[in-house]
């Protein structure tokens, strides 16, 4: 193809160009025709022009240009709308889509708060289905003794004409103060010791047949080498002996009795001064970065603890209608504390993280067993202590370091920490005038100690 100015140059056949899509095409006889040449998206066309100067077909190969223009202008704004409607139509699924999810999400969580409060309200309401039965059970056991009492009946008459011995009347004692004890733990730690030390010499005596002298034969090797225990010996044969004497059993004294009696044949009895072994606080914060790299029931339950400054069998026994999320408040009823009295404990963060992590195990008890119907073992908190190289310490020593952290690194008043440990404070009468368990002042206190847990504190140089 060439390109010309001048018709009269063209000599050969060909196609000669003339600008803005003009050609002039010569056939093999030299026959001259005009086309105007263009491309649209892509494609070419060609329109023959209906002309033989050059003048014409400059002339309307210029009006096709500016049709042709017009037509490219319209094609691009149709293409650009075309392209915004895909664009808003893309823009409104994808609002669509957010809208569904934020939907579907507000319905999950709803429907979980609603299993929740389903779930703490059944188990609730069995605990006090339950308790409702002990209580009438127990009642009704008091009212036929009374009654049988009262009337002369066949148990009062076994009562007076028979004697019972020793063993046998522990038996009665365990059967009817069961629901006294605060744990099975307990119960059976009541009834071994008995088992180990009284046992072998009195179980085969009447309790009629007890006397002071045997009493003293039995704690005198044990009163000064183990004191704490020869106490509570003591006071289980007296309660014992009591139990006997109240249903016509036996008569006469308490051979068990200490005033008046005992404290003047046997020297006052030492106060123990051990003491659970505890974790410097100054190292918990290493500690618990060790332990947020464990896994595991007793894990959790050991954080809880720690972080709560609760017992080990507070943790353990733990159910679910205790826990009030909406106040952060974990509350003991009086009869699982030591103390006789409801503890309220405030929650941080971390806690509260625990408690959502064990919520989707569907037990009655906080942190279950291996059987879900059943707490943790009690041994499981020291197992993990012993796996990760801390045989030396103990649980409960972990209520020590949170003492000896609120006395030496902070400012809070000496009662505020005792208060967060469910310890008496000073007299009866003391006592009665402190009502308030100043829980919202303790809450600060508590999450200054999981601030303090969650930092590692540097190694003093001596």
């Amino acid at each position: 193809m060439s390109t010309f100015t001048v018709m009269s140059d063209i000599t050969e056949p060909g196609r000669y160009y003339y600008g803005g899509g003009l050609y002039l095409v010569a056939s093999k006889d030299l026959y001259r025709r005009w086309i105007f040449y263009y491309k649209i998206n892509g494609h070419a066309h060609y329109i023959k022009l209906d002309s033989f100067s050059a003048e014409d077909a400059r002339k309307k190969a210029d009006e096709w240009n500016a049709i042709v223009k017009i037509i490219r202008e319209q094609m691009k704004k149709k293409m650009l709308e075309k392209e915004q409607r895909k664009a808003d139509c893309m823009r409104a699924a994808m609002e669509s889509a957010r809208k569904r999810v934020q939907e579907k999400a507000r319905e999950t969580a709803r429907k979980r708060a609603i299993e929740i409060r389903a779930f703490v309200k059944e188990t609730r309401e069995r605990m006090q289905k339950e308790a409702r039965k002990r209580a009438w059970e127990k009642t009704r056991k008091k009212i036929n003794k009374l009654r049988a009492m009262i009337t002369g009946g066949d148990d009062l008459h076994r009562l007076k004409s028979v004697s019972k011995t020793f063993d046998e009347c522990v038996i009665e004692y365990v059967a009817d103060h069961r629901n006294e004890w605060k744990s099975v733990k307990h119960q059976k730690q009541w009834i071994s010791s008995l088992q180990t030390y009284v046992m072998p010499y009195f179980h085969k005596l009447s309790v009629n047949e007890i006397t002071t002298r045997l009493v003293l034969y039995v704690l005198q090797p044990i009163w000064m080498t183990k004191p704490e225990t020869a106490y509570r010996i003591r006071a289980r044969i007296e309660r014992v002996l009591s139990y006997a004497t109240i249903v016509n059993y036996r008569g006469g004294n308490n051979p068990a009795r200490w005033r008046g009696h005992l404290e003047e044949l046997l020297p006052k009895p030492l106060k123990s001064t051990w003491h659970h072994p505890s974790m410097p606080y100054q190292e918990i914060g290493a500690f618990f970065r060790l332990l947020n790299a464990e896994k595991g029931m007793g894990v959790r339950a050991l954080k809880f603890t720690i972080l709560t400054a609760s017992r080990t069998s507070e943790t353990l026994l733990a159910k679910w209608p205790e826990i009030d999320f909406a106040q952060r408040l974990w509350i003991i009823p009086a009869e699982r504390m030591k103390s006789g009295r409801e503890h309220r404990i405030p929650l941080t963060d971390t806690a509260l993280k625990i408690l959502y992590s064990q919520i989707e195990l569907r037990s009655i008890w906080v942190f279950p067993g291996v059987n879900h119907n059943k707490p943790l073992n009690a041994g499981i908190m020291r197992d993990t202590l012993v796996h990760m190289n801390y045989a030396d310490v103990t649980v409960h020593g972990f209520r020590s370091s949170f003492r000896m952290w609120a006395a030496e690194k902070t400012i809070y008043p000496r009662e505020l920490a005792e208060l967060a440990l469910a310890h008496k404070q000073g007299t009866l009468v003391e006592e009665a005038y402190q009502r308030s368990d100043l829980c919202e002042q303790r809450r600060a206190l508590m999450q200054d100690w999981e601030a303090w847990c969650s930092v590692e504190q540097p190694l003093q140089q001596e």
